[in-house]
């Protein structure tokens, strides 16, 4: 996995990808505003339709040959959710799109690492939990249509 060519890759993860760093930064600055009692700037939801392959646990040392294969053992478990990947000021939320249920919501601030795979379809994020005694999560998504980019 590659952070350095998203760039050039896939248009939908170059979007989800900037969108998420956005929140990220967000969350960072509004927090540091909060603190010194500055206003908060307003931050726009982006939302993407994806497809999500699953998550795997790994430990908290990881490394990122560690993250390849994870990577690639969770596409091989074939398991495929089409989901609305939401991206708000301090959360990613991924609504099931047939159940029209909330499969998964992660704080912005517990993900470690969003990195994309060499066939720039899919892409992947780690999440951690605040125990240090629990392990870190791995979940990888895929963008099937390659010309959609965002749902409004």
């Amino acid at each position: 996995m590659n952070q350095t060519n998203v760039v050039q890759s896939n248009p939908k993860i170059i979007t989800t990808a900037h969108a998420i760093s956005q929140s990220s930064s967000q969350t960072i600055n509004n927090q540091a505003q909060q603190h010194s009692g500055n206003n908060q700037e307003e931050f726009i939801e982006h939302s993407f339709n994806l497809t999500y392959l699953g998550y795997t646990p790994i430990d908290r040392r990881y490394t990122q040959q560690i993250l390849f294969w994870v990577v690639v053992e969770t596409k091989r478990k074939r398991i495929r959710q089409e989901v609305v990947l939401t991206v708000t000021k301090s959360t990613l939320k991924g609504l099931d799109i047939e159940t029209e249920k909330l499969a998964f919501e992660h704080q912005i601030s517990g993900i470690t690492r969003f990195a994309r795979n060499k066939d720039q379809t899919s892409f992947a994020y780690v999440t951690r939990s605040p125990s240090e005694n629990l392990p870190c999560y791995c979940h990888v998504f895929e963008a099937s249509d390659l010309t959609n980019k965002m749902v409004s």
